[in-house]
């Protein structure tokens, strides 16, 4: 098992590749015109503080264990309940990625509603009147400010 400190460079080294093959599909997407209303420019965008949080955690891994000889004071301790939050964002995180691969299948208005049914569902909410009416508003009103009003060309 590895120390903390090389867990918490492999994981800012992780962060770094997603954030960098985030960015360089984030600019594939910007071939509909200029990159200003592009579908690429939040990606791209949020890539970039990926990149520069990545670049920050290793930096701060780096000062704690150079000030401690290790970074373990650096960690907090597990708290009850940790193990579910984070099996919560590994949950949240893989549907994020599932989702991503449904969009050049389903496009963005029908992968956003299945997007947000399973989301809401993982989430807790049962009822079915609730999912419809946040999946599809949410995706309809996402569709006509950034397809319609701004033009931003969605996948």
């Amino acid at each position: 098992m590895p120390t903390p400190f090389i867990a918490a460079m492999i994981e800012s080294g992780i962060l770094a590749a997603i954030a960098i093959f985030i960015f360089y599909n984030a600019t594939e997407l910007q071939n509909f015109g200029t990159s200003a209303l592009s579908a690429g420019l939040f990606p791209a965008i949020a890539a970039g503080l990926l990149l520069i949080l990545s670049v920050a955690l290793a930096i701060q891994n780096v000062r704690a264990f150079k000030k401690d000889g290790d970074a373990s004071s650096f960690f907090p301790q597990s708290s009850p309940g940790s193990g579910k939050r984070h099996l919560w964002a590994l949950l949240l995180f893989a549907l994020a990625i599932v989702y991503t691969l449904i969009l050049p299948v389903l496009h963005f208005f029908a992968g956003s509603i299945v997007f947000m049914i399973v989301f809401l569902f993982l989430a807790g909410e049962r009822r079915w009147w609730v999912i419809a009416l946040v999946s599809l508003g949410l995706s309809g009103v996402l569709q006509l400010v950034f397809g319609n009003l701004l033009k931003v060309m969605l996948p």
